[in-house]
């Protein structure tokens, strides 16, 4: 098993991957409530959302909604995943790396595939790909990381590829692409867009990448955990406006974060976070899996909210996250967890595959709330959920991210994928990703055993979960949809060929609940009045006596009151008295 967490040479694959199972909140419950407002009362139907999950339970990935699958032996396509509407139609793109792939520049320079939404095949090859982005030369591993974001400001999605071994600013300096979004085709990433070069002998520029938008456009953050500005190994980040030139030597980039000691790495992951302080500006969080602070390799997660200009130390950091105990490796994955809370704060979540909270690299997945007064170090022990692998070896949390747009249980709080890359599920190695549910109240810890909703892994060594992503809604059906990377898996294209499991989400549609309508209450209306003849009259009087015959013409009863006495005459007849 390797424990260099760095891959120094071409054939850079570990020989151990992340498997990840998706848990999922299950809520089977569903209330009507019915008013009743008196006799009169009706109850008329009205839209209500009522709670439920679209992803529950336990299953294996051979279930998935769709599986895209790699074009050939040991491509490890799935290995590194995300989303974007790159072709600006309003739908949710899926873009898959594949960074062992061999055509058509050489073994292992790597490729991109783009698969346009809606995503709703059964299964879909590499090769049925709406566009391939190549890596320029082999061993570069272009796709080894991937993000999207409108760098261009011109309201597509654009594409961010890492090649961590291109050479041309010097061996294994590394290389980062960007493409815009549009019209895409096949394409060599020679002729990208834009193109940032690392600046020296191992610095793995592009190891991971990221966008953040906080001016105009997004702004590309490319990571080079292998950078010795600040001390051999320390790593670097770099935050590269969308305005930049073409092409750019990362030595002449500004602003950088520079990591705090030697062997840090910083930069080994990264992710645009959203408003994790409150203050009005989207955030960031980086990783530096081999930070000793706490102890030797016990590693540490950064939160960034403030502006960064020229170059600065990672020990400025608005948070910093350090890691329980030694090589922990707490930062070799972080990501935005959405707000889990619902407190109106973004958190992130952190992970530590190595720690041995339940036996040997078991692992572990720390959810940090987000909020506008916690700066300074804080313990990843002390400040959020403690989320522990099962077994020794799954490596939980190696790859982490959110659910959906954040919310895939369809209850109004965002949820959490992690990765478990040594998971013994169906087979040795087979992987699983867990899916949890966000809810209000903050947990100290949360058992994987209890989690909401398991996807493993089809076979043996397919280490499902190497990679964990949100994928908003590319089904184009309303509603969140995850991704989960499985770059061991064997498919008719050879051996780890590798493949990326789409699951749908299915949130009901909303259920009609009654709610009281009032019914009028039924009033007098008047009857208007006949046009009536005048009455004939005559009068006969003898010695104070007298006697009064009245005629009434009309086709109507006419009411007379005489001396308080009512006098009925009826149609076209006569009284008389």
């Amino acid at each position: 098993m390797a424990t260099d967490p760095e891959r120094s040479t071409p054939g850079w694959r570990e020989n151990w991957l992340t498997v990840a199972v998706v848990a999922v909140l299950v809520t089977s419950a569903m209330g009507v409530g019915i008013v009743a407002g008196g006799e009169s009362a009706e109850l008329t139907p009205t839209t209500e959302v009522n709670p439920a999950i679209a992803l529950t339970g336990a299953g294996s990935l051979a279930d998935a909604d769709t599986k895209l699958t790699g074009a050939g032996t040991n491509d490890d396509f799935g290995a590194a995943l995300t989303h974007g509407d790159v072709n600006g139609d309003g739908i949710e793109d899926v873009l898959v790396g594949a960074p062992r792939n061999n055509t058509p520049n050489g073994n292992g320079s790597g490729a991109v595939y783009v698969f346009y939404g809606p995503v709703v095949d059964r299964e879909i090859d590499a090769e049925s790909a709406n566009a391939t982005l190549y890596g320029v030369e082999g061993g570069d591993g272009a796709g080894y990381s991937l993000a999207a974001g409108d760098v261009d400001d011109d309201g597509t999605d654009d594409i961010v590829v890492g090649a961590p071994f291109e050479e041309t600013g010097a061996d294994d300096a590394g290389a980062v692409y960007v493409v815009y979004g549009g019209s895409l085709e096949n394409r060599s990433l020679a002729d990208a867009n834009h193109t940032f070069y690392g600046e020296s002998y191992g610095d793995h520029a592009g190891r991971s990448v990221a966008t953040v938008n906080r001016t105009d456009g997004d702004d590309v953050l490319v990571g080079a955990s292998g950078n010795d500005i600040a001390a051999e190994d320390a790593g670097a980040v770099y935050v590269i406006s969308g305005a930049d030139p073409g092409t750019l030597n990362l030595t002449n980039a500004t602003p950088t974060l520079t990591g705090e000691g030697p062997g840090d790495r910083a930069g080994w992951s990264l992710d645009g976070i959203g408003d994790f302080d409150g203050d009005g500006s989207n955030d960031f969080v980086v990783g530096a899996p081999n930070n000793s602070s706490t102890a030797a390799d016990a590693g540490a997660a950064y939160v960034i909210t403030a502006n960064v200009s020229g170059t600065e130390s990672l020990s400025n950091a608005t948070l910093k996250l350090a890691g329980e105990n030694a090589s922990d490796r707490a930062g070799w994955a972080a990501a935005e967890a959405g707000d889990v809370d619902d407190d109106g704060y973004v958190d992130v979540v952190i992970g530590a595959p190595f720690a041995d909270a339940t036996g040997n690299d078991s692992g572990i997945a720390y959810v940090v709330y987000g909020d506008d007064d916690t700066t300074g170090t804080a313990n990843l022990s002390a400040v959020g959920t403690v989320i522990a692998g099962e077994e020794a070896g799954d490596y939980t949390g190696y790859s982490v991210s959110s659910a959906g747009s954040g919310d895939v249980t369809c209850d109004d709080y965002a949820d959490v994928l992690v990765g478990a890359p040594g998971a013994n599920t169906t087979a040795e190695d087979a992987g699983a990703v867990y899916l949890l549910a966000g809810g209000e109240d903050r947990e100290d810890e949360r058992s994987l055993s209890d989690a909401d909703g398991t996807f493993v892994g089809e076979g043996e060594g397919d280490h499902a979960g190497y990679a964990v992503s949100d994928a908003m809604d590319a089904t184009g059906d309303g509603d969140e949809d995850v991704l989960v990377g499985a770059p061991g898996n064997d498919t008719a294209a050879g051996n780890d060929s590798g493949a990326a499991y789409l699951l749908a989400g299915d949130c009901p549609e909303p259920t009609p609940t009654p709610t009281e309508t009032a019914t009028p209450t039924p009033t007098e209306t008047a009857t208007p009045k006949p046009e009536l003849e005048d009455l004939d009259v005559a009068k006969k009087c003898a010695d104070g006596d007298g006697e009064v015959t009245i005629t009434n013409p009309n086709d109507v009863r006419v009411v007379l009151t005489f001396d308080d006495e009512e006098y009925h005459l009826a149609p076209e007849g006569k009284s008389g008295d």
